[in-house]
């Protein structure tokens, strides 16, 4: 295996990628919009945003990965960030840089890879939009300029992040400190970040008189009692869950995982009869997702809402409010399911 050597620039890379301030941060659906279009374009089972850190490769966009970054010195997209073009190896068994890499030997089992180098305006490589298969195949002219197109977009996307909302959240904390507050699995905030932006947040729409609701989505205990909500089942559950929730929200509103099989949302300025249409629309996006309904996951949804004229807020208060109406939630759904169930009276 060969190890990606250091580009010439490298101070400057890193410097220009951390002036993005978006290592450690929360998936969002615009780049994940991008990466579903490549996996989907590409008939391939992954596909990244990943970013090229000093000493890993982390992953902004993730389609058919689990892991939200690896070690660089493994990386491919190490040796992409060093190519002035798109870099495609059609067999990486047969590629002398990647044949006993342990991405190739391993389970993951890497035959093809392709990734564009996305570049700052300034020049600098800060990472790559990859398509990965377990399988090796040729890689087209055509197939090249859609990669390059897409890549190009995801660059143009970082680029325009340090005016992104993101920045509104947790603006005062460093890379290392936000680390800790991203859930591994699902690139949503845990309970500890959701809730520091819950307390910015509230207090801020409280000053501006916007009013705020609150949504909780929990997964039915049912799942967990059968063995659905456990390993790889339980990680496949939740990356699918984060997914329909960042495509139903506005780039303004905040999603966490703050719970193992609870997350939480976060509306800004929204009226409550139109919030509480947003959480009908909701439902109805789980509730219509294939990969849950395939797997038998169940999810239960309540919410509080916060007027604009609300003097000051009380977090815990407005959470366990939404807590009561998830319990509501809970009751009649397990009230509907025993009259469905029940036996017919002669």
């Amino acid at each position: 295996m060969q190890t990606p050597p250091f580009p010439p620039d490298e101070f400057e890379r890193l410097a220009a990628l951390r002036a993005l301030d978006v290592l450690d941060t929360p998936s969002e659906e615009r780049f994940d919009r991008i990466t579903r279009l490549a996996k989907a374009l590409f008939k391939v089972p992954i596909a990244l945003i990943s970013l090229v850190d000093s000493d890993r490769q982390w992953f902004k966009s993730r389609q058919g990965l689990l892991a939200c970054e690896t070690s660089r010195e493994i990386s491919f997209c190490g040796h992409a960030i060093l190519e002035d073009k798109v870099l495609w190896v059609e067999d990486a068994r047969l590629d002398k840089r990647f044949r006993d890499n342990p991405l190739v030997t391993g389970d993951l089992g890497i035959r093809f890879y392709a990734g564009y180098p996305i570049r700052t305006t300034g020049g600098q490589c800060i990472g790559t939009l990859c398509v990965i298969d377990n399988k090796p195949r040729p890689f087209s002219h055509g197939e090249l300029a859609m990669l390059s197109d897409l890549g190009q977009m995801a660059g143009r996307e970082l680029e325009s992040f340090q005016v992104g909302t993101i920045r509104l959240e947790l603006a005062d904390r460093s890379v290392e400190e936000r680390k800790h507050l991203i859930d591994g699995v699902s690139g949503l905030w845990n309970r500890e970040g959701m809730l520091a932006i819950l307390h910015e947040s509230l207090a801020d729409c409280a000053r501006k008189k916007l009013p705020a609701t609150i949504i909780l989505v929990e997964v039915d205990i049912g799942a967990k009692a059968t063995g659905i909500w456990s390993g790889a089942g339980r990680d496949q559950c939740v990356a699918e869950i984060a997914q329909v929730l960042r495509g139903s929200i506005n780039s303004y509103d905040s999603i966490g995982r703050t719970r193992d099989e609870q997350f939480a949302v976060l509306l800004r300025g929204i009226p409550a009869q139109a919030a509480s249409a947003r959480v009908v629309e909701l439902r109805k996006k789980l509730d219509e997702n294939q990969v849950l309904d395939s797997i038998g996951v169940r999810l239960h949804i309540g919410h509080t809402c916060v007027p604009a004229d609300h003097p000051s807020v009380d977090v815990e208060a407005e959470l366990e409010s939404a807590r009561r109406a998830l319990a509501r939630e809970r009751r009649a759904a397990a009230a509907a399911a025993a009259r469905t169930t029940a036996p017919a009276r002669m």
